[in-house]
């Protein structure tokens, strides 16, 4: 319950600042935001948020910088309101050098990443030793499945109510109030549930057998699928979803070590977050594939040069407003089942991955929820004046 408050209020104030950056002084929100730590920047962020003062006159005197290694909150919210030759969401192609030393640096540093903390680390940041229990790893494996499906049913949703069904932004929100609703009022029973229960193995199973079933039933979404049934399906995988924030959290800590319990949490919550990335970026390629796998139907039926490279290339999903722009109904049509058709294929990656989850969800053990508080003592100065005492 705690989990889904804080929850609401982090979104409540990205709500606060997206309004408040369509503003002239929405580049001035953002130096506040940051000064007041509400968000914290990277040096890439400062140097994007640099080419902003350029473009809107603002000033970065008062930017504090955040010298942790942490991910730009700032740079996501602020990006589409800054037109720009370049962007960071831009699509390189796949043998670029670019994407090749991404994906090579990014192995290599993982790997250095791992052997680091198994043989140099004296504090480990990770400690190996809490993927030796398999069920702390079933619980991690659960934690990305559900990342990486009900982000990607928030994400890509409206973009199927904006392509095919040709809803503005503000109603393809809306269209997904069943989704998220369901979500936050399960994440709260569920808190619910455990508190008075103990339990929390039945909630994992039903919550992933629920996005399961929600994400199968997507597939059968196509250009002519009405919009009550698609807000139905929703309530179903809303409702997998809302169950699934913090029972496998409350599993991982249940049978770690007492020392572990803060390393677990914060392990499963890199998972959590690396899912949802990972998620967006792979089903963005699925989507864009699958839209370039039309071409030839949507040439058939018509569709001008120019239009077939606005709606086949990587730029697809992004092209959307202009479907309602195609005066032929044939070709609109076309346009409108070959976004379908692109989205079916992301529900189905997506249901692989839930049934993935689901499968792992069977190995987690429950552990008796001990009511008793027990204080841990933390930190390196302790452990030393520990070790000198000895």
């Amino acid at each position: 319950m705690v989990g889904m408050v804080c929850a609401s209020i982090v979104a409540s104030g990205v709500m606060v600042l997206l309004l408040r950056l369509t503003r002239t002084e929405g580049a001035q929100a953002i130096e506040d935001a940051v000064e007041n730590k509400d968000i914290m920047i990277d040096g890439a962020a400062k140097r994007e948020l640099k080419e902003l003062r350029e473009q809107q006159g603002f000033s970065l005197n008062r930017l504090k910088v955040h010298r942790s290694r942490t991910l730009s909150l700032a740079l996501p919210a602020t990006r589409p309101f800054a037109p720009s030759k370049s962007s960071l969401l831009e699509f390189f192609p796949r043998s670029s050098p670019k994407v090749i030393c991404l994906i090579v640096f990014g192995v290599v540093m993982g790997s250095l990443f791992i052997m680091t903390e198994k043989k140099y680390a004296r504090y480990p940041l990770m400690p190996l030793g809490v993927f030796s229990n398999p069920s702390n790893v079933a619980c991690l494996v659960v934690t990305f499945a559900h990342g990486f499906i009900f982000i990607a049913a928030e994400y890509y949703l409206p973009l199927y109510f904006q392509s095919v069904k040709q809803a503005s932004p503000i109603h393809s929100g809306i269209y997904i109030l069943p989704l998220t609703l369901c979500e936050a009022f399960m994440g709260i029973m569920s808190g619910v549930i455990i508190h008075r229960t103990g339990r929390y193995q039945e909630l994992i199973w039903v919550g992933m057998a629920l996005c399961t079933l929600g994400m199968g039933l997507y597939i059968y979404i196509d250009a002519s699928t009405p919009l009550s049934t698609i807000l139905g399906l929703e309530v179903v995988e809303g409702l997998g979803a809302g169950m699934l924030f913090e029972p496998p959290l409350i599993a991982m800590q249940a049978l770690a070590a007492q020392d572990d319990v803060a390393t677990a949490t914060a392990t499963l919550g890199f998972i959590r977050n690396l899912a949802t990335s990972m998620s967006i970026v792979i089903a963005g390629v699925v989507i864009q594939n699958s839209m370039a796998s039309r071409s030839a139907s949507l040439r058939a039926a018509g569709l001008s040069p120019d239009l077939l490279s606005e709606f086949t290339g990587g730029d697809a999903a992004a092209n959307v407003e202009m479907i309602k722009d195609i005066a032929d109904v044939g070709q609109r049509n076309a346009v409108k089942q070959a976004f379908a058709f692109s989205l079916q294929r992301t529900w189905i990656l997506m249901t692989a991955m839930s049934a993935f989850g689901l499968v792992a969800s069977f190995f987690i053990v429950r552990s008796h929820l001990s009511k008793e508080h027990t204080e841990t003592k933390t930190g390196i100065k302790e452990k030393k004046e520990e070790g000198g005492g000895s």
